[in-house]
C-alpha cells in the first residue's frame, strides 16, 4: 500500500576605470627584491604567495649612499624586541582548536611595528609547523605569473595581508572567500595589517559575520615607546644596530645621544620614528654632520643622502646616469604617489603626463635610471616607491612647497614648485569627462590623504583644493580612500560637502563604506552646529540610510531611533506638518528592525506608520492625492510584518488593500504608471504569498504572474533599468516558482526559480555585486530550488543546492560572527528542507541530524522565557512533525511517535478556539494529526492511528466545506486524509469502511485531476497513489476484478507520468515500480500468474536500475528493491519456478542483511523486513525439499528479530505468528514433535488481538 509521508517545508562594484594596484608586499631580499619563489593563486587583483622566510642582507655598496635601506622591515637590521604579549596573543589565536577559519586585524599608526610583528609571527608560526603565505596586490596591467600547487599544510595556514584598509572592498572580500583558504580541514588564520580600524573594519567585520563561517576580531598594536625609559632603550638598540651595519666604531656611536625631545614629542611613540632618528644620527656621525634635531629633520637628512646618491650617479665618470638629480627626485616623487606600474603603457604615460618626458625613449631613460636606484620587486614593473612608506610620505611633505602666505613647517626644506602641481597632473592631465580615470588614482589619493594626516600644509595646499575643484576624483579613489579622507583630524568640512552631491543615492558596493564615513563626519559636524530639530531629524535619517547600506547595522538603528525620537517631538508640536515624516521614519525603522530579527518591534512601528498615513490619506479629513502612495507603501510593509509573526489572515487583508491603492495609482488612464508600477509589482508579489497561505492558489499564481511581468518590463536591459529592478525581479521569480508549485506545475516552478538563483548569484557576486545585500535572498532561492528539483526527481541536484543554502544561512546566523536573530529562523527552515532532501536520497542518518538541529533552533526561538512563542511555535511544530518522519526512517519508532505527538499538542494549543487562532492553525493541526496516524500505525497502535486520522478528516471536511470553508484550498488535504483513513481501517479489518474512505479519496482526486475542470499536473500523482490503495481495499473485500481494474489504472497513470519523452521518469519511476509490484499481486489473485510475474519482473527491473551503485542511488532504493525481490519470489513460486523463487528471495535476504548491518546499516529500520524475508525464504526452501536444518535456523533468526522489536512495534505480532507456525511445521518434519507442540501451545495461548487483524 502507499503510505503518506510529511513533505518538506517550503519557505517562503568597483568604480569604472579605476584599477587598484595598491601597496607593495612586505619587503625582503637583496636590493629590496623579495625572496618569493612560489605563487599559489594569481588573479588580476592579487596573488597569494609564500611569505618571505628569511631576512635579506643589505648590499654593502648601497649602505654608504642609501642608508635608508636599513629601515626596510624585511632586512630586520634592528633585532625584534618586546611584543611578547602580542606574540602570545597571536599564538593563542592561531592555535585555537575551536575555529577552522579566523580573521584578526592588527591596527596602529604607520611606523608602529605592524610589519615587523607580522614577520616575527610568521617566523614563529613556521617553527610551529604552520604554512605562511602573504596576499599581495598586483600592479595594473602587469603580466600574469605562473602558479604552483599549494603544498599540504601540516598544522595550518597563516595568510598575512598588509595595508588591508587600502584594498577595494570587493577585492578584499574576494580574497577572504578564496577557495584556497576554504579547501580541506586544516585551520586557516588571516592576519590583516592596517593603519586605522574604524568604519572600514566595522563594515568588513559585519560582512565576515554575514558571509563567512569565521571568527573575526580587531586588536590595536600599542606603542612600545609610551614612556621615556622605553624610548631611550629602543633608541640605543637601534643606534647600536645601525652603527654596526654602517661600520661606525663603538667609541663613536656610544657618544651619540638621543634627540632632545625624545621623551615628550609624541612622534617618537612610533618605533619607526625612533629608528629613523637613530639611523640619521649614526650616518651623520659617519660624515661629521650634526645629528638632526626632530623627526621631520631626521627624514630630511636621510632624503638628502638619497639626493647625494642621485648626484653622484649622474656625475660619475663611468657610465653616468643620464637623469639629473632634479629629474630623479621628481621620478621618486611620482613613484611614491603611483606605486609600481607596468612600463607599457603606464610608466611611459605617467612621465609624459607630468612633463618629465615627452617621448617613449626619454621616458625609458628616466625609468631605467630610476630602476637602477630603486630595483623593482617584480621584474615587469617600474617606479618602485621609497620604503618605508613613512619616508615616502615625508618626502612628499618636505618637497611640496606651502602656499605663499605661510612658511614650510621645516625650515630649510628643499622644496620643488613642480611638486605642488604633480598630483593634479597625475590625476587630471589628459583626462576626458567620459573617459576612465588613471589606474593610479586610488593609490595617489590614498598616499596624498595619508601624507596630509601628518603634513598639514599638504592638506590645505594640495588635497583640499584638488578635491574641492574636482570632487569626482574622490569617488574614483574608492570607498577606502573616502573613509580615510573623512577620518582626517580637522578635515575641511567644505571638502566633504563638495563631494557629497556626487555620491550615489542608492547602494554601491565599493563606495558604501566611504559614503557612510562621510555621512558620519558631516552628521557629527552638522549636529554640533544646530539645535534645530527638523535639521537634526533629517541628518539622522540620512545617516541611518547610509550606515544601513554599509552594513553598519547598529549605527543605522541608533541614527534611525534618534531621528524617530525627534520626529515624534516635532509631530506632537505640529502634526499637520511633521506627521508624514514621522510615518516615513517609522516605515524605515520597521524594515531595519525586521532585518535584525526583531519582528515584534518591527510590527509595532509598521502598524503605527499605517495608522498615521491612513489618517493623512483620509478622503474627508486628509489629502489622498498626496498621501495615498505612502499609505500603500506602509500597508504593504505591514502585511509583510504581520505575515512574519504568523498573523496571515490580517496580512492578506492589508496587502489586498495595498494592491487596490497601487492599482488605482498606476492606472494608465487616470494614474501614473511610471511612478507607481514598481510598487504595484511589489505589493502583488506579497499578495501572492498571502493568497497562497490562505489556500487560494489559483489567485496567488495570477497576481504573482502579473508581478513578474511588470518587473520583467522594468528590468529589461533595453527599455528599463536592470540595476534598479533586478533584485525585485529575482524576488518575484522566487515567489512565482512557489506559486507554480502550488498548482503542481513543477517543471515551470523549477525553471523560474533557477532564473531567480541566476539573478541573485550575479547580484551577490563578490566582485561585481553586493554579497551583503543579496546573499540572504540567494540562500532563500537556493532552498526553494532544492525543493522543486526534488519534486521533479533530481534528488542529487536538489541536495547540492539545499546544502549550499544551509551553508550560507549557517554563516549568516553564526552567534559569534553573524546575526542569529535575523537568520536562525531561515537556517532552521533550510535544515528542515535539507533533512527532507537527505531522506529522499536514502541518507537517513544525516537527514535525522539536520532535522534534529532544525528542531533545536526552533525550540530556542519558541522558548516561552527567552524566545517568542507566538511567532515561532508554528515552525517548531512543523519541524517536530518532520522529525517524526526522520526518526521513523531510521527505525526509532517510539521517538518518532513522541515527536509527532508533541507537534500535535503544539498545534492543538495554537488552534484552540478560545485561546488560539483556529483559522490560522487548524490546517496545520490536521496535517500533524495525519502524520501522527502514520506514526501510531508504525508501532502497531492502529486504533489510535485511526482515531487521529479520523479527527484530521473531520477538520479537513469542515475546512473544505463548499459553503463555510474553502474547497480549493483544502480538498487536496481532505483526499490525503481519506486515503490514510482507508489504510488504518483496513489494518483493523474494517474493510468495508476502508473501501468507502478510499473510494471517497479517489473520487476527490479524480475531480481535482480532471483535465477540463481540475489540475492534472498537480493531482494525478496523488490520484494514482489512491487508486493503488483502492486496489488493495477492493481486494480485501473479495472484489478482485475491480481491484485489478483500479491497480491497472494506477499503473497507467504512473506509466504516463514516467514516460521518458512526455513525462518525468526521475520523479515517477519509483512510484511506477511500486504500482507494478502491487499489480503483480492483483493479477495473481485472479489467476493471471504469468502476467503477474511479468509485472513484478518489470518492477524489479526498475528498482535494479534505480538502486544501481554507479548510475542510481542504492541508499534510497535498495529497500524497495529488496521488497520487490521478495514479491518476485512469490510470483515465481506461483508459476512453479521454485528454484528461481528461492534465488530471488535469497537475493532479497542478502540486500536486507546489508541494510540491517549493525555497523554499516540501520538494524532498527530494516531488521523487521529481514525477518519477513527469512521467513518466506524458509517457506520456499521447505517446499522445495531443501535443507530443513537451514530452514529452522533462518526461521529462528526471524523469530529472534521479531521478539527484539515487538515491544516498540506491536504491528509485528502477525508476522511473528507466521514464523512460529513455520517453525512448528519444520520441527515436525525433523521429528522433534515435542518441540513443535511447545511452539504450537504458545501460539494457542497467545492469539493475535482482534485489533491486529487475522494471521497473515
Amino acid at each position: 500500500m502507499t503510505r503518506p509521508h510529511p513533505g518538506a517545508e517550503t519557505d517562503q562594484g568597483g568604480v569604472n576605470g579605476s584599477t587598484f594596484h595598491g601597496p607593495t608586499a612586505i619587503q625582503t631580499g637583496p636590493g629590496g627584491v623579495q625572496n618569493v619563489q612560489f605563487v599559489y593563486r594569481w588573479k588580476p587583483a592579487y596573488r597569494i604567495e609564500d611569505f618571505p622566510a628569511v631576512s635579506a642582507p643589505v648590499p654593502a655598496r648601497a649602505l654608504e649612499r642609501q642608508p635608508s635601506r636599513l629601515l626596510r622591515a624585511g632586512h630586520r637590521v634592528v633585532p625584534f624586541t618586546g611584543r611578547a604579549h602580542d606574540l602570545d596573543n597571536l599564538a593563542r589565536w592561531r592555535d585555537d582548536p575551536t575555529e577552522r577559519l579566523a580573521v584578526r586585524l592588527i591596527h596602529g599608526p604607520g611606523g608602529q611595528g605592524k610589519t615587523r610583528l607580522a614577520a616575527r609571527f610568521a617566523e614563529l608560526s613556521r617553527q610551529a609547523g604552520w604554512t605562511v603565505w602573504q596576499a599581495v596586490v598586483n600592479e595594473a596591467d602587469t603580466d600574469r605569473v605562473a602558479t604552483g600547487e599549494a603544498p599540504e599544510a601540516a598544522a595550518g595556514v597563516v595568510l598575512v595581508v598588509d595595508y588591508a584598509e587600502r584594498w577595494p572592498t570587493a577585492e578584499l572580500r574576494q580574497l577572504l572567500r578564496e577557495p584556497l583558504l576554504h579547501h580541506g580541514q586544516v585551520p586557516v588564520r588571516v592576519l590583516l595589517l592596517a593603519r586605522p580600524a574604524g568604519l572600514w573594519w566595522d563594515s568588513l567585520n559585519t560582512w565576515i559575520g554575514d558571509h563567512l563561517d569565521a571568527a573575526s576580531e580587531a586588536h590595536p598594536l600599542l606603542s612600545l615607546a609610551t614612556h621615556a625609559a622605553a624610548r631611550a632603550e629602543l633608541y640605543e638598540q637601534a643606534r647600536n644596530s645601525f652603527a654596526d651595519q654602517l661600520g661606525l666604531p663603538d667609541e663613536q656611536h656610544s657618544r651619540i645621544g638621543p634627540p632632545a625631545d625624545l621623551d615628550h614629542d609624541e612622534d617618537y611613540a612610533q618605533i619607526l620614528t625612533i629608528h629613523i632618528a637613530a639611523l640619521a644620527a649614526v650616518d651623520a656621525a659617519l660624515h661629521n654632520d650634526p645629528a638632526p634635531s626632530d623627526p621631520a629633520r631626521a627624514s630630511a637628512y636621510l632624503l638628502k643622502r638619497e639626493r647625494a646618491h642621485w648626484s653622484q650617479l649622474h656625475r660619475r665618470a663611468h657610465e653616468p646616469l643620464a637623469t639629473t638629480p632634479q629629474a630623479m627626485g621628481r621620478a621618486v616623487l611620482i613613484a611614491t604617489f603611483t606605486r609600481a606600474l607596468a612600463r607599457d603603457p603606464h610608466g611611459w604615460s605617467v612621465l609624459q603626463r607630468t612633463g618629465l618626458a615627452d617621448t617613449k625613449a626619454a621616458a625609458n631613460t628616466v625609468l631605467d635610471d630610476h630602476l637602477y636606484c630603486y630595483p623593482a620587486i617584480r621584474p615587469d614593473t617600474v617606479l618602485e616607491p621609497l620604503y618605508p612608506d613613512r619616508l615616502g610620505e615625508d618626502f612628499i611633505g618636505l618637497t611640496t612647497p606651502p602656499d605663499h602666505s605661510t612658511a614650510h613647517p621645516v625650515s630649510g626644506a628643499v622644496t620643488d614648485d613642480w611638486a605642488g602641481k604633480v598630483v593634479s597632473r597625475l590625476l587630471l592631465s589628459g583626462r576626458t569627462s567620459a573617459g576612465p580615470s588613471a589606474p593610479w588614482t586610488r593609490d595617489a589619493l590614498t598616499v596624498l590623504i595619508e601624507t596630509a594626516r601628518r603634513w598639514p600644509h599638504v592638506a590645505t595646499g594640495q588635497l583640499y583644493p584638488l578635491l574641492k575643484e574636482h570632487p569626482e576624483l574622490a569617488l574614483q579613489a574608492g570607498g577606502a580612500a573616502l573613509a580615510a579622507l573623512a577620518s582626517l583630524d580637522h578635515i575641511d568640512i567644505t571638502v566633504l560637502e563638495a563631494i557629497e552631491p556626487l555620491l550615489p543615492e542608492g547602494r554601491h558596493t565599493d563606495l558604501d563604506l566611504g559614503i557612510a564615513a562621510i555621512a558620519s563626519t558631516l552628521a557629527g559636524h552638522r549636529l554640533a552646529a544646530t539645535q534645530d530639530l527638523l535639521t537634526r531629524a533629517r541628518i539622522n535619517d540620512h545617516l541611518a540610510v547610509r550606515a544601513h547600506y554599509a552594513g553598519l547595522r547598529d549605527a543605522a538603528l541608533t541614527a534611525a531611533q534618534d531621528a524617530l525620537n525627534t520626529w515624534r517631538h516635532l509631530a506632537r508640536t505640529n502634526p499637520a506638518v511633521y506627521e508624514p515624516d514621522l510615518a516615513a521614519a517609522l516605515n524605515n525603522l520597521g524594515v531595519w528592525l525586521s532585518e535584525m530579527g526583531r519582528r515584534g518591534e518591527a510590527l509595532e512601528v509598521a502598524a503605527e506608520a499605517v495608522a498615521i498615513r491612513r489618517r493623512l490619506a483620509d478622503p474627508v479629513t486628509g489629502d489622498p492625492e498626496v498621501f495615498e502612495p505612502d499609505l500603500a507603501s506602509s500597508l504593504n510593509n505591514l502585511g509583510v510584518r504581520l505575515s512574519g509573526v504568523g498573523r496571515r489572515g490580517e496580512a492578506l487583508e492589508v496587502t489586498t488593500e495595498a494592491v487596490a491603492v497601487y492599482r488605482r495609482l498606476a492606472d494608465p488612464v487616470t494614474g501614473n504608471p511610471a511612478a507607481h508600477e514598481p510598487d504595484l509589482a511589489g505589493a502583488l508579489n506579497n499578495l501572492g504569498a498571502d493568497l497562497s497561505e490562505a489556500g487560494r492558489r489559483g489567485e496567488a499564481l495570477e497576481v504573482t504572474t502579473e508581478a513578474v511581468a511588470v518587473y520583467r518590463r522594468l528590468a529589461d536591459p533595453a527599455t528599463g533599468n536592470p540595476a534598479a529592478h533586478e533584485p525585485n525581479l529575482a524576488a518575484a521569480l522566487n515567489n512565482f516558482g512557489a506559486r507554480l508549485s502550488g498548482v503542481g506545475r513543477w517543471a515551470e516552478a523549477l525553471e523560474v526559480t533557477a532564473e531567480a538563483v541566476a539573478v541573485y548569484r550575479r547580484l551577490a557576486d563578490p566582485f561585481t555585486g553586493n554579497p551583503a545585500a543579496h546573499e540572504p535572498d540567494l540562500a532563500g532561492s537556493l532552498s526553494n530550488l532544492g525543493i522543486w528539483l526534488s519534486e521533479v526527481g533530481r534528488q542529487a541536484e536538489a541536495l547540492e543546492v539545499t546544502t549550499e543554502a544551509v551553508a550560507v544561512y549557517r554563516r549568516l546566523a553564526d552567534p559569534a560572527t553573524g546575526n542569529p536573530a535575523a537568520y536562525e529562523w531561515h537556517l532552521a527552515a533550510a535544515l528542515n528542507n535539507l533533512g527532507a532532501g537527505l531522506s529522499g536520497m536514502g541518507r537517513r542518518g544525516k537527514a535525522l541530524k539536520a532535522t534534529t538541529e532544525a528542531v533545536a533552533i526552533r525550540r530556542r526561538l519558541a522558548d516561552p522565557v527567552t524566545g517568542d512563542p507566538a511567532t515561532y511555535e508554528p515552525d517548531l511544530a512543523a519541524s517536530l512533525s518532520n522529525l517524526g518522519s526522520r526518526l521513523s526512517g531510521v527505525g526509532r519508532w517510539g521517538e518518532a511517535l513522541e515527536a509527532s505527538a508533541e507537534a500535535v499538542a503544539v498545534y492543538r494549543r495554537l488552534a484552540d478556539p478560545v485561546t488560539g487562532n483556529p483559522a490560522a492553525h487548524e490546517p496545520d493541526l490536521a496535517r500533524s494529526l495525519n502524520n501522527l496516524g502514520t506514526r501510531l500505525s508504525g508501532v502497531g497502535r492502529s486504533a489510535e492511528a485511526l482515531e487521529a486520522t479520523t479527527e484530521a478528516v473531520a477538520i479537513r471536511r469542515r475546512l473544505a466545506d463548499p459553503v463555510t470553508g474553502s474547497p480549493a484550498a483544502h480538498e487536496p488535504d481532505l483526499a490525503s486524509s481519506l486515503n490514510n483513513l482507508g489504510i488504518w481501517l483496513s489494518e483493523l479489518g474494517r474493510r468495508a469502511e476502508a473501501l468507502e474512505a478510499t473510494t471517497a479519496a479517489v473520487a476527490l482526486y479524480r475531480r481535482l485531476a480532471d483535465p477540463v475542470t481540475g489540475n492534472p499536473a498537480a493531482h494525478e500523482p496523488d490520484l494514482a497513489g489512491a487508486l493503488n490503495n483502492l486496489g488493495a481495499d477492493l481486494s480485501g473485500v473479495g472484489r478482485q476484478a475491480e481491484a485489478l481494474e483500479a491497480t491497472t489504472a494506477a499503473v497507467a497513470v504512473y506509466r504516463r507520468l514516467a514516460d521518458p519523452v512526455t513525462g518525468n521518469p526521475a520523479a515517477h519511476e519509483p512510484d511506477l515500480a511500486a504500482a507494478l509490484s502491487n499489480l503483480g499481486a492483483r493479477l495473481a489473485q485472479v489467476g493471471r500468474r504469468a502476467e503477474a510475474l511479468e509485472a513484478t519482473t518489470a518492477a524489479v527491473a526498475v528498482y535494479r536500475r534505480l538502486a544501481d551503485p554507479v548510475t542510481g542511488n542504492p541508499a534510497a532504493h535498495e529497500p524497495d528493491l529488496a521488497a520487490a525481490l521478495s514479491n518476485l519470489g512469490a510470483r515465481l513460486a506461483q508459476v512453479g519456478r521454485r528454484a528461481e523463487a528461492l534465488e530471488a528471495t535469497t537475493a532479497a535476504v542478502a540486500v536486507y542483511r546489508r541494510l540491517a548491518d549493525p555497523v554499516t546499516g540501520n538494524p532498527a529500520a530494516h531488521e523487521p523486513d529481514l525477518a519477513t524475508s527469512l521467513t518466506f525464504m524458509g517457506m520456499l526452501s521447505r517446499a522445495a525439499g531443501g535443507d530443513l536444518a537451514g530452514v529452522l535456523h533462518s526461521t529462528g533468526e526471524a523469530i529472534e528479530i521479531y521478539r527484539r522489536h515487538i515491544a516498540a512495534a506491536p504491528v509485528l505480532h502477525p508476522p511473528l505468528h507466521v514464523a512460529l507456525n513455520l517453525q512448528a511445521m519444520v520441527l515436525v518434519d525433523l521429528g522433534r514433535v515435542d518441540d513443535a507442540a511447545a511452539v504450537q501451545s504458545w501460539l494457542d495461548e497467545n492469539p493475535l488481538p482482534p485489533s491486529l487483524g487475522p494471521q497473515v
